[in-house]
């Protein structure tokens, strides 16, 4: 696997949004076509050097269905 276990569950569970506020952010959008997955993801770099980040993803309503069925995600829910 290329991510470190050990290093990802040392990252802690959450942070604060509305803090980071203040804090200068760089962002990415991809825009889904047809069948993949559209993605937003949103990075800050903290004073102390750590790096924190989030976003989301959507599918396009018409593929769930077919998403669900092919995989082992369940996209409906």
């Amino acid at each position: 696997a290329w991510v470190d276990l050990e290093k990802w569950q040392a990252c802690g569970d959450g942070f604060d949004l509305q803090a980071l506020r203040s804090v200068p952010c760089w962002a990415a959008l991809d825009l889904a076509s047809v069948r993949d997955l559209c993605s937003f993801r949103a990075v800050w770099k903290l004073d102390d050097g750590r790096m924190v980040t989030w976003g989301r993803r959507w599918v396009p309503e018409h593929s769930v269905h077919q998403r669900t069925e092919r995989g082992t995600v369940p996209y409906a829910g």
